[in-house]
C-alpha cells in the first residue's frame, strides 16, 4: 500500500508544476530599467528588453535587426508603472537577467525610496543588479545608445564595472544599496553616469558619485574625491595617481591598498578616527625637469612625497564630507564595530555629531622595484 501511495505522489509531482509554462518568445527578458520623475503623482519608467521576435523568410526564421525593445510606462509609482508592462508589451516580464537600474537626476533629488521598495521586494531581481544615477534623463541615456547592434543596458553596465578598475567610480549593486539604506548613520552613495557624443554614437561614461541624505540626492563628488572615497572604503582594485608635489611628471599605478581605521575618544568626549593608509604602487611614468634619474634615492623621495600628499588629501576629503554632514564613508558603522557604547550615545544625533569629528591620517607608500610587472603596466 505504501509503495502504491508513493508511486501516486510521484506521478502527481511529475505531471504537476507551474500552472503556466512560457515559451521564450512569450517572456520579456528585461535588461535595463530607467526611472524618471515627472511630478509628485507621476513617474516615468523606461524598460529595455531583448527583442526575441523572429519572422519567416527565405532559408527559415530570421532574427530582428534591433536587439532590444524599449517601452515607456507612466504611473503614480515605480510599481504602478511596471504593473502595466505585461499588457503593454504583450509578454510576461522576467527580471532575473536585468543588468542595470538608472535613476534620473530629478528622480534622485526627489527620492529613491520608491525605487528601493520595488526592487527589494521583487524576488526575481538578482543581488548583483547594478544601480546608478544619471546626470540627465535616465530614459534618454538608456535609449540613446541603441544603434541596433548592441544592448545599451549591457554596455552601460560594462562601463560601470570597468570604471572601478580605474578608480573612477564606485560600483554599487542593489543589495549594497539596500544595506546602506538600512544603516541609521550611513549616507547612501551611488555612481553617476552621463552620455558623451563620440562620432555618431553616444558613449556612457562615469562622472563621479551621488550622495544621498536619507533617500534624496543632496551632494555630488567628482572623480578626484571619488578616488579617496574608494581608498578609505578599501574598494581600490586598480587605478592611476599623478603626483602633484613634484617638479616634473610622476604617475603611479596602485598595485594594492589597505586602509585601517581605529576610533578613540579625545578631549571633551570628541570622537577621533585614526586612519592608516598603506599602498604599494608602480611607477608608470617619470620625468624630472632637472634631469634627475629614478635611482634608489629618488624612489625614497617619491615615496615620501606620495605619503604626504595622499594623507593630506584623504584627511581633507574626510573633513569636507563630515562637515557637510555626509557619511558616505560609513564612519557610523566603523564606530559601531569599534566602540558600540559610544555608537549608542551618538546614533540618534549623528548628523549633528559628524561636523565635530576629528581625523588623524597617516600614509605609508611602497614603490615596487623598477621593472617589476604589476599585471597592468611596468616601468
Amino acid at each position: 500500500m505504501r509503495k502504491i501511495t508513493a508511486f501516486l505522489f510521484a506521478v502527481m509531482f511529475l505531471f504537476s508544476g507551474c500552472e503556466r509554462k512560457y515559451d521564450i518568445n512569450e517572456r520579456l527578458i528585461v535588461q535595463g530599467v530607467a526611472i524618471d520623475y515627472i511630478s509628485e503623482n507621476e513617474t516615468e519608467v523606461t524598460v529595455q528588453a531583448l527583442n526575441t521576435d523572429t519572422y519567416s523568410g527565405i532559408g527559415g526564421a530570421k532574427v530582428p535587426e534591433k536587439l532590444v525593445k524599449n517601452f515607456t510606462l507612466k504611473g503614480k509609482s515605480v510599481a504602478s508603472a511596471l504593473s502595466k508592462l505585461a499588457s503593454f508589451s504583450g509578454g510576461e516580464p522576467l527580471y532575473t537577467h536585468t543588468r542595470i537600474i538608472l535613476i534620473g537626476n530629478e528622480q534622485a533629488k526627489h527620492g529613491i525610496r520608491d525605487v528601493i521598495d520595488f526592487f527589494s521586494r521583487d524576488s526575481s531581481c538578482h543581488a548583483s543588479l547594478c544601480i546608478a544615477v544619471c546626470e540627465g534623463n535616465a530614459g534618454e541615456i538608456l535609449k540613446g545608445k541603441n544603434v541596433g547592434e548592441s544592448v545599451p543596458a549591457v554596455e552601460t553596465e560594462k562601463a560601470l564595472s570597468t570604471s572601478q578598475y580605474g578608480a573612477d567610480s564606485v560600483n554599487i549593486h542593489i543589495y549594497e544599496l539596500i544595506k546602506m539604506y538600512r544603516e541609521k548613520t550611513t549616507s547612501v552613495f551611488l555612481p553617476m553616469v552621463k552620455t558623451v557624443k563620440t562620432g555618431e554614437d553616444n558613449e556612457v561614461r562615469v562622472s563621479g558619485t551621488a550622495v544621498f541624505g536619507t533617500d534624496r540626492m543632496t551632494y555630488t563628488i567628482d572623480e578626484n574625491d571619488t578616488l579617496f572615497l574608494m581608498l578609505f572604503l578599501n574598494r581600490i582594485k586598480l587605478g592611476t595617481y599623478t603626483l602633484e608635489s613634484f617638479d616634473g611628471d610622476a604617475s603611479f599605478d596602485f598595485y594594492k591598498s589597505r586602509c585601517k581605521t581605529d576610533v578613540s575618544v579625545g578631549e571633551n568626549g570628541k570622537t577621533v578616527f585614526s586612519v592608516q593608509l598603506k599602498c604599494t604602487v608602480d611607477c608608470i611614468e617619470y620625468s624630472s625637469k632637472n634631469g634627475t634619474e629614478l635611482d634608489v634615492k629618488m624612489q625614497e623621495e617619491l615615496e615620501k612625497k606620495l605619503e604626504s600628499e595622499l594623507s593630506r588629501k584623504l584627511k581633507s576629503f574626510l573633513y569636507k564630507m563630515s562637515r557637510n554632514k555626509n557619511d558616505c564613508m560609513r564612519l557610523g558603522r566603523v564606530l559601531l564595530l569599534k566602540n558600540p557604547e559610544k555608537y549608542k550615545e551618538d546614533v540618534n544625533n549623528w548628523q549633528n555629531i559628524l561636523p565635530t569629528l576629528s581625523f588623524d591620517v597617516s600614509a605609508k607608500v611602497s614603490l615596487r622595484r623598477i621593472g617589476q610587472e604589476s599585471g597592468k603596466s611596468a616601468l
